[in-house]
């Protein structure tokens, strides 16, 4: 488990280090979890921060046991909600959990996304300070392939996408480009709940 106060422990790199997945094949989530993470992201958006962060965490706690790749954006879910209550501390160690997760995973560059997400959104709510502890653990963590080749100016080529909805017609949840993955030029996966996504489902 990460620990914003110190440097990661060396990360073990994966076994297939050109794999796309580093959690295997997407299974998108039961009828029954969507529901509740639909639940979620309603409770969310109503200023509902209490039983949306219980939501989430319970969520978040059981794709972990499934082992589902959804599980560390799911504690930042829930990260994010306690963050709003004033539960600081215990924010902060859900979103430890998640980014544990994928740096056990080797997912470097989603680890650097969520934790770059993080300290965005500390700094908008002005905590300051976590968000500096989270940045500070971000600059310690190594660049992944992806990001090298961004910094020498050579970003990989991506295909034309259309423009999809707002939310995931599924979950419920916000849809981020930067959190999507595509699955073929006109569908994209959402990343907390692994439905299809495409442009006419707004």
């Amino acid at each position: 488990m990460p620990r914003f106060d110190r440097p990661p422990r060396r990360i073990r790199p994966p076994l297939f280090p050109g794999r796309r997945r580093p959690f295997g094949a997407v299974r998108p989530l039961a009828p029954g979890p969507i529901r509740a993470l639909a639940d979620a992201n309603r409770l969310f958006a109503g200023g509902q921060f209490g039983p949306a962060a219980e939501k989430f965490e319970m969520l978040a706690k059981a794709a972990g046991a499934s082992r589902l790749p959804f599980a560390p954006r799911l504690f930042f879910q829930a990260a994010r909600a306690n963050w709003r209550l004033g539960q600081i501390p215990q924010g902060m160690q859900l979103l430890r959990t998640g980014l544990g997760i994928l740096l056990t995973a080797g997912a470097i560059d989603r680890v650097r996304q969520i934790a770059s997400s993080a300290a965005d959104e500390l700094d908008q709510l002005g905590l300051a300070p976590e968000a500096a502890e989270v940045r500070k653990f971000l600059a310690d963590i190594p660049a992944s392939a992806g990001a090298a080749a961004e910094a020498s100016g050579m970003p990989p080529a991506e295909p034309a996408h259309p423009i999809l909805p707002t939310n995931c017609g599924q979950c419920g949840a916000l849809i981020r480009t930067e959190e999507i993955e595509w699955i073929d030029r006109l569908t994209a996966e959402c990343a907390y709940c692994g439905s299809p996504i495409r442009p006419d489902d707004g």
